[in-house]
């Protein structure tokens, strides 16, 4: 990066925040503090207001300073078109809306170069959309972020399992989580009293409530994600697939650590760390009859049994 791009991008730092501290400037763009101290003092001289506020222990911008309209070059419009195609096809309806505005307004100040050029990436890009929103519960990713920005209480019914026992609570939303292919809402639910993982596609009604609440300020998603690793009861599993398969399985395996052996025969070994054997059941069995569970003897005996039922069921009479 030159020296113009990282003084304007200093600008930008300070615009966003409410104080700096000359530290703080040389670790995000990783030079001393030293040179930061020449970039504050050489867009003194260029006329932009940057003074050192005591209270906040940091470099500020005067409030009513801005930058002249931004102009993104032809890879920062490109990386923000591509990261618009992902979100679109991730994303419910509520941040489709706010996300066309925002590339619409990033688009008006691009010249026309610069427009082809997005025109033809936008072209040959493209996400598969592997799981469609549920009729009439795709609204809910915006106001349940606002509620947790905001720190407002959400009243809901919620789909419990996706079986259709529905429950009404007040929670108190703490952060937004995807995996497992839906957005997931982390929040404090105050009928279990306890920390408790809300599927936003099983949300059947919503409410944002007028009341907010306190506590939970140190909450912080990954840190909450990690205690929950570590809280689960593990069960050690070995089995053998074929390589071809180590993609997948290693990709819809959420949150468990991996360690693969590859075999002489073409097949992988690898060893896990279950969270839910009872689930685990059910996933492996779409692995079909190529993956063979090694150990434990539980895990062997449950698929072999619920292989069984399904083998009985489709053939219309009993195995002997």
């Amino acid at each position: 990066m030159n020296r113009i791009d990282r003084l304007t991008g200093t600008i930008l730092l300070l615009q966003n925040h409410r104080g700096l501290s000359a530290a703080a400037i040389a670790r995000h763009w990783e030079i001393s503090e030293r040179s930061v101290y020449r970039d504050l003092a050489a867009l003194g001289e260029a006329g932009v207001p940057i003074h050192f506020c005591e209270e906040r222990q940091g470099y500020v911008l005067m409030a009513d300073y801005h930058l002249p309209p931004i102009q993104f070059t032809d890879q920062e419009a490109a990386a923000l078109s591509v990261g618009g195609v992902v979100a679109r096809n991730m994303a419910d309806e509520s941040l489709k809306a706010p996300l066309r505005s925002a590339l619409t307004k990033m688009r008006s100040v691009l010249p026309a170069a610069s427009l082809d050029y997005l025109k033809g990436l936008e072209a040959s890009v493209g996400v598969w959309k592997t799981a469609a929103a549920a009729p009439g519960h795709a609204h809910r990713f915006m106001p349940v972020q606002d509620a947790v920005l905001r720190r407002r209480c959400i009243d809901l019914c919620y789909d419990t399992g996706g079986q259709g026992r529905l429950r009404r609570r007040t929670v108190e939303p703490l952060g937004l989580l995807f995996y497992a292919e839906h957005w997931h809402l982390i929040a404090y639910c105050r009928w279990r009293r306890d920390f408790r993982d809300f599927r936003l596609d099983r949300v059947r009604e919503l409410e944002v409530l007028e009341g907010g609440f306190d506590g939970h300020v140190d909450f912080n998603i990954d840190d909450f994600l990690a205690s929950v690793i570590a809280d689960c009861e593990l069960t050690p599993v070995t089995l053998t697939l074929p390589r071809t398969a180590v993609d997948r399985f290693q990709r819809e395996l959420f949150g468990t650590p991996t360690q693969q052996t590859d075999l002489p025969d073409g097949r992988c070994r690898l060893s896990i760390l279950a969270h839910a054997e009872d689930w685990l059941v059910d996933w492996l069995l779409s692995f079909g009859p190529e993956l063979r569970v090694e150990a434990p003897q539980s895990l062997r005996r449950k698929l072999g049994e619920s292989a069984r039922q399904i083998a009985e069921q489709h053939l219309g009479k009993p195995l002997t």
